[in-house]
Formats: C-alpha cells, structure tokens, sequence
C-alpha cells in the first residue's frame, strides 16, 4: 500500500502580501520576530512545541493585525495540531487578504485532501500551479499527483511526478515508489521495472518495492524473477505481506 503524505510546509519565510493597517514601525518588526519564531518551530518539526508557534502568531497578529503570512502559519500550526475547522479559518482568511498566497492555497489543497476532498484540493494546487508566481512548484506537483492517485487518474499523476522529480535538486525514494506504482496501475511494467531500478542502485528495496517488482515480473513473465523475489519476502517479511507474497506464488506455480 503507498503511503500519502503531502508536503505541507513549503516556504515559511515568504513576506505576506496583504494590505494591512498602517502599523508603527516597531510593532511591525516586532510581528516579523514572532513569525520568524513560529516558523522555525514549525519548519524544523519542533512539533511538540507547535502551541508555543501558536502562542507567538497571535501575539503577531495582535501586533500587526490582517497579516496573510500571520494568518497562513496559524492555518498550518493548527492543522498539525489536527484542530482542522480552527486551520481551514486561518487558511481562508490568509487567501482572502492575499489571492496569490501559495504556500496558503497549497496547504488548503492539503486540507481538502485530508477531508478526502479531492475535487477541492485540485482547485488548488490547478491554482498555484497555473496562477501565482510560486517559488516552489515541485510541492504542488507532488501534491497534485498524490491527489490524481485518489481520482484514478494515473497518468495526470504520472505527468506531475516526473514534473516533480526533474524540479527536484536531490534522490527522494517515496516519489520514485508513487511513479513506479503509477506506472503498473496503468499496466507499463516495464516501466515500473525502471524506476525500480533506479532506486535499487541506489539503496536495497524494502518490502513493498521489492513485492512491486516482483508483482511486475510477473506481468512481464519473467516467472524466475518473480518467483526468487517473492521467495525472499517470505522469509524475510512480515505476516501481511507474506500472506500477499504466498497468493502470488501460487498463481505463479499455477500458470506454469
């Protein structure tokens, strides 16, 4: 089973773009500061001291009110904490001052994809993927490839993954496994044989990538391959995939 996890956090540094109200100059400095403290909590995965971010926002936010930035890190500090209507509030109301807010409208998408609403978090990622002038579009094409995967639409995902992984300056195992397990959802396992591959050069292939193989020899027909993988996974997997690998062989010894 592929494991989702979207990108949340993208850029937390980025200048809102609202229009506030004219505040003194110190107190605006000083609303930076508590930002540029919730931020670090939140971009180094301090979550355990996610209220304490929160606890700096709405002191910004009493500083420097109508913030978007302000509003879009309380929308993401309350979201991690799973207060999920508090979050979609934040989140709202930072793309209401500032339409183009992207790291906003990417982690809106992110919440319709956690409330399964797939159709609204297309919206979004469409959005800051078409209309904003956004400094990292590799997380909204992930983002919307995972999204794609729920709709079925194997191939629009395929097309953002490979959009991703080209953007992408370093080696990230999870989306090589989403562009292989694409590719034998619309039946190219050659393919999926590749990507494989191109992970295998570089780290050993843990369970599931190794059953994903096998499951694309199998296709392919190569049986021995498939079979000496799946022999591997029975001695050395869990219960569950066990179970899984044992169906596969006796449909393999079944068709020879």
């Amino acid at each position: 089973m592929k494991k989702f996890a979207f990108i949340l956090v993208c850029s937390l540094l980025v200048a809102g773009c609202a229009k506030v109200p004219v505040q003194s100059g110190i107190n605006i400095k000083k609303a930076s500061i508590y930002r540029h403290m919730a931020s670090n909590i939140i971009l180094y995965k301090d979550y355990r001291d996610v209220p304490k971010s929160i606890s700096y926002l709405d002191k910004a936010n009493k500083l420097e009110p109508e913030n978007a930035e302000t509003f879009y890190l309380l929308g993401i500090s309350y979201m991690i904490e799973n207060k999920m209507n508090i979050a979609y509030k934040w989140l709202t109301k930072s793309i209401k001052i500032d339409q183009n807010n992207a790291n906003a409208r990417n982690a809106l998408g992110i919440w319709y994809g956690k409330k399964q609403k797939w159709n609204k978090a297309l919206e979004q990622f469409d959005y800051v993927i078409s209309h904003s002038n956004y400094k990292y579009p590799i997380n909204s094409f992930y983002n919307r490839a995972l999204t794609y995967e729920h709709l079925y639409k194997y191939n629009e995902a395929i097309k953002d993954l490979r959009r991703a992984i080209a953007l992408s300056k370093g080696f990230n195992r999870s989306w090589l496994y989403h562009l292989a397990s694409d590719y034998y959802e619309i039946g190219k396992f050659a393919k999926t044989t590749e990507v494989l591959n191109n992970i295998k050069h570089k780290y050993p292939l843990n369970h599931e990538e190794s059953f994903l193989m096998a499951k694309s020899f199998l296709h392919l027909k190569e049986y021995q391959k498939s079979i000496s993988i799946l022999n591997g996974l029975v001695k050395d997997g869990n219960s569950e995939m066990k179970k899984k690998v044992l169906i596969y062989i006796r449909i393999i010894n079944a068709g020879r």
